[in-house]
Parts: structure tokens; sequence; C-alpha cells
């Protein structure tokens, strides 16, 4: 296992060395800063003179202040942008480190993608402050996250955990390519739903213009600026001027609403478009053989011409605002022109941004899924059992337990009908192992590495009856809350055509009075016994303990814990059999409660 230690040592480094490259080009900028401000000067002076004595000498310094200042304009944008870059580069590697230590609280939680419902994701952390989703997010693209929140929400099917397995297995080693591509698209940090609103706007079918109006586009800006130039000269008076503009001015007001939709779409976008388009570029400075990574860059590669163009779209309707425009818009009719940019733009490309958008998001899911390789080299890739029903794993450990703290053990459940009924003491581990069980099961359906030695698993369908709790808006008590949790796994392992429902029942039926639990609990346990599932159930309850006898595939599993000198200790590994002892009167007394004899 490699040092933690010496992993967080390499991102230090590599966020030093960003820092400095970031300090070196923050003086360069600040020098194109200050001559940018002196050609604008420069050029502001020279206008004056030439207003006063022109010639031929003065025009030709205009013109190189010009060219100057529109040079330096884009080298501090270049600049700028590098910039920024370093900037998320660096913010790339912090995150790195504190990922290692599992340090996720100021991380994206993803609980905008959390379901009050869903079979598992509540139970074992999956988004939240301190979640899987936690640790594996590395982006900022709003598109990305939606799309990692699926993979970890629902699992993918066995060709595509294939896939994904041959891509991963590319990617090591690969540090500073997956981080470019990362770091570029974090200044596409829109909403998911201006995303979906700019992609509907895309894909709706664009409505050609006349013939006439496309041959105007040409004719009226001519005709326009030969009457202010014959205006210029007092050629004619400015009402001419002013009638000749009535035609142009209610062309525009017809334009406005295709003008304004597309406004609103692109709601200066331009930044997030261009981050987009930035990753996408990286990303295929790389070349794949695996059919998965192939297929992903074959179809980005379509997508930079697009862009570029929705880019060059986006930047020219933020403009629209500016004064200039809209005095030019009435003479050269821009926004005719814009409108035929975007119909062009939408017949050629429309209907192919979500699945860009889309595309793209699926390879920074990848690259998220194998950074956590490059933090955790010691976690592996499982192995997908093709024929019956298996889960076997080696030196299993929860992942968002750190490294020094974390116990692994060894598991396996075979067949279907196959229950481990899990008793022990308070604390000794019963809960975490089911939700180690369950994560790493979650990761392995997603076609993640997992934090095993080894794992050997069929596909699942998971399903979690752990932190089931009342809810008083909806005025149903924790018990009646379990029973309807437990009402949808017999529904679900009830379904033949679907995969085995591999369930985790933690202190099932504990709300109620003893003599109904354990009827009520012996009841469940046969009944899944003869469903489409397998699972654990763990349980206080010794009197549960025999049904190994009665009930086939059942068998009893225990954690321990010691008393020595009035403390308590445990070793949260799992053992076969029964627990011997239990130490909630030894807890209480250590409280400070006086339990009669």
């Amino acid at each position: 296992m490699q040092d933690l230690h010496s992993l967080a040592a390499v991102f230090q480094k590599r966020t030093a060395d960003f820092e400095s490259q970031n300090q070196t080009l923050l003086q360069k900028e600040r020098i194109v800063g200050w001559a940018r401000l002196f050609s604008f000067l420069l050029l502001l002076t020279l206008s004056y003179f030439i207003l006063q004595n022109a010639n031929y000498v003065i025009i030709g310094g205009l013109l190189l202040s010009l060219v100057l200042f529109i040079w330096l304009l884009r080298k501090h944008s270049v600049i700028k942008e590098r910039r920024i870059l370093l900037l998320n580069l660096k913010k790339l590697n912090e995150k790195a480190i504190q990922k290692l230590r599992l340090e996720l609280y100021d991380e994206a939680d993803g609980v905008i993608f959390e379901e009050a419902e869903h079979p598992y994701t509540k139970d074992l952390d999956i988004f939240g402050r301190f979640s899987l989703f936690a640790l594996f997010n590395h982006s900022s693209f709003a598109l990305t996250q939606s799309k990692l929140a699926g993979w970890l929400k629902n699992a993918a099917s066995k060709e595509e955990i294939s896939q994904r397995h041959k891509a991963l297995e590319q990617l090591p080693f690969k540090l500073d390519y997956k981080q470019q591509v990362l770091a570029s698209s974090a200044n596409a940090n829109w909403e998911k739903e201006s995303w979906d609103k700019l992609s509907e706007w895309a894909a709706q079918k664009p409505n050609d213009l006349p013939s006439w109006l496309r041959v105007y586009s040409f004719v009226g800006p001519v005709l326009m600026s030969s009457l202010v130039l014959m205006w210029v000269l007092s050629l004619i008076p400015i009402y001419a001027l002013i009638i000749g503009l009535i035609p142009h001015a209610l062309l525009i007001r017809k334009l406005s609403a295709k003008i304004n939709a597309a406004s609103r779409a692109t709601n200066k976008g331009l930044s997030n478009i261009k981050g987009v388009k930035k990753g996408i570029e990286y990303a295929l400075e790389e070349h794949f053989t695996d059919e998965w990574m192939e297929n992903r860059q074959k179809m980005l590669k379509q997508s930079v011409s697009g862009l570029s163009g929705l880019s060059a779209l986006a930047y020219a309707l933020q403009n629209r605002s500016n004064l200039l425009y809209g005095l030019f818009n009435y003479i050269l009719l821009l926004d005719l022109h814009q409108v035929k940019k975007m119909e062009r733009w939408k017949t050629e490309h429309g209907a192919d941004l979500q699945k860009w958008l889309d595309t793209y998001a699926e390879l920074e899911c990848l690259f998220s899924l194998s950074l956590i390789w490059d933090y955790f080299p010691y976690w592996n890739l499982p192995e997908l059992k093709e024929e019956g029903i298996t889960w076997k794993g080696e030196n299993l450990g929860h992942p968002l337990l750190k490294p020094e703290e974390r116990i692994t053990n060894h598991f396996a459940l075979k067949d279907r009908g196959s229950i481990a009924l899990i008793t022990g003491s308070n604390m000794a581990g019963k809960s975490t192992f089911l939700r180690t069980i369950g994560i790493n099961t979650v990761l392995a359906l997603a076609g993640a590495p997992v934090c095993a030695s080894q794992l050997i698993i069929s596909p699942f369908r998971v399903f979690t009856g752990m932190r089931v709790g009342d809810d008083l808006q909806a005025k149903t008590s924790s018990f009646f809350a379990e029973l309807k949790r437990i009402k949808e796994l017999l529904f679900l392992a009830g379904n033949e055509k679907e995969p085995c429902v591999l369930f985790l029942l933690d202190e099932i039926l504990k709300g109620t009075n003893s003599a109904d639990r354990h009827a009520g609990a012996r009841g469940l346990i046969k009944q899944l016994n003869g469903l489409n599932s397998l699972g654990l159930v763990s349980t206080h309850d010794l009197e549960l303990i025999d049904l190994e006898e009665q009930v086939p595939l059942l068998s009893n599993y225990s954690f321990h814990s010691t008393v020595k000198n009035g403390e308590l200790s445990f070793d949260y590994k799992i053992k076969n059999g029964p627990c011997p002892s239990f130490n909630a009167q030894d807890l209480m007394r250590m409280m400070g409660i006086s339990l009669e004899k």
C-alpha cells in the first residue's frame, strides 16, 4: 500500500508548482495591462491630433496604435485564461489532498440528487456532506455531477461495466491529462437547468428566412450606409435619414422574439460554452484503443467546430447591450445576420448539442473514477461474474473511513436465498459492516474501483433498511415507515425477471415490542429466503439465532466486544457463529445508570 504521506506530497508539490506558474503569469498580466492602458491613451491622443491636423504620419501612428491595442487586448485575454486554468489546477490538487485525508466537508455534496424513496442512497451515504459523491466528484460541470449521481443511483449493465473497466485500465499515470480536462470545464458553472434550456433551444426546428429577406440582409445595409453617408455630406436632410431607418426598425422589432429567445438560452453563457469546448479539446489530445473511449472521442471530435460556432453566437448576443451595437444594428441589420447564423447553426448542429454535452459529462465521470484510483491505488476493479449468484470480497473496507482507522474483513454470500444473520454488541461494527457491503456493491455496479483487494460480484439490485425514521409531516411513525420499507423490499424481491436483490437490514422491526418483533423478524427472514434475494440482517435478538437450523442457506455471524478495567474494546472483525455476550449493561453502567441486580 502506497504511503498516504508520499501521495499527499505529490499533490502538495503540484499545488506549489501551479501557484508558482500563476504568480509568474500574474506579473505578465499586470505588465500587459499597463501596456494596454498606454496604447489606449495613445490611440485617444492620436485621434485628437487627427481632428486637428490629419497627415500620413499621424494616420499611420493611429493605425499602428490600434493594431497594438487589439493585440494587447487579445494577449491579456490569453494570459488571463491561462491563469484561470492554473488556479483551477491548483484547486484540483488541493482537493486531492483533502480527498486523500477524507476531509470531504467542503466538497459538493450532491444532495439535490437524493430521492427519499430510493432503495439505498440515504442509508449508504451516497449523497450528503460526507458521502461517496463528495469523495468521487471532481467536476464543477453540472451535467457531469448529474451523470455521476446517476451512475451511483442506478446499476450499469454488464457490458457497460466491462467497457468502463477497460477504459479505466488505460487512465492510470495520466494525472496531468485528466486534471487538464477537469480544470478546463471548471468555469462551466451553469446550473443544470441552464444547460437544459440551451439544449432545448438548440433542438428546436430552425425556421428558414424568406429568400427576399436573405437578399435584403446584404442590400439593406448598403442602402442605409449610403443614406448615412449622404446625410454626413449634407446631401439629404435628417428627416430623410429617419424615414429610411423606419423599415429597419420594424424589421428588427419583428426579429426581436427570435433574438430574445436565443439570448435567454445563452444567458451570458460564453464562459460556460468555452469551458466545455476547452475541456473537449484537451480530452482529444490523448489517443486510446479501448472501445468506450474511442467512441466518445469520435463523438467529441465532431463537437469542436459546432461549439466554436455556438461560442461566437453567445459572444455576439452578449454584446447586444453595447451602445455601439444598438447604433449599428439599425444601419447594418446586425440582428438579421445573427438570426441567419443561429438558424444555420441549428440546422447543422442543434440536434447534436445534448449528445455532445452528455458524452463529455460521461468522460468526466470516468476521469473522476480514475482519479480516486490514483489516490487509493490499493483499491481494485471488481470481477463481474456472468453466471450464478455470487458476492465474495476479500479485505473489504468502508471507503469513507480513513485508511489508518479502517478495519477490513473477508466475506462471501452465494446462491439465491442466502442470508447472513449478524448479532453483536453495541458499537461493535454491525451497521458499518452492512454499509461496507452495500457501498462497495454500489461502486462495483457503477464500474468503479472498490475498497477491497478482491471483489467477485454478480449483477444485483441493492436495497437497504437501516435509517428508517418517523415523518411528522406525513404523520408516519418509525415503525410504520419501516413496514412500508419492508413492503417495498418484498415487492422487489418477488420480481423474478430482474437481477437478484441484495438486501441489508439493520435491526429490523425495532419500533415494536419484543414478542411482535421476534415473530415479525422470523416471518420476514423465512419469506426472503424463498424470494429472488439474498442479504444480511443485523440484530440484537439472540432469539433469532436458532433460525440457522430452520432456514436453508442462513448462517450466523457476529461482532464481539470485550470489557477490561471498565473500558470497552472492539476488533471490528466478523466471526462465524452468534455473539456470545453483549455490552449494553456495561455501557449503561459506564453512563451512570444504576441497574437492578
